[in-house]
């Protein structure tokens, strides 16, 4: 899974956590400056400006 966000967000990503269906997660973008932290959340959310 986090192959699969990592190709779709060109970044690295890291899910920690689920051991379980029913338990909770951890993601985490690495981002290299503001303006990838930009570019991914425009990549997660198109329609905002």
């Amino acid at each position: 899974m986090a192959g699969r966000l990592e190709d779709a967000l060109d970044t690295r990503v890291t899910i920690a956590g689920l051991k379980s269906k029913n338990s909770r997660g951890k993601i985490t973008i690495e981002v290299a400056d503001l303006d990838d932290l930009r570019r991914i959340a425009d990549l997660i959310d198109p329609n905002n400006d």
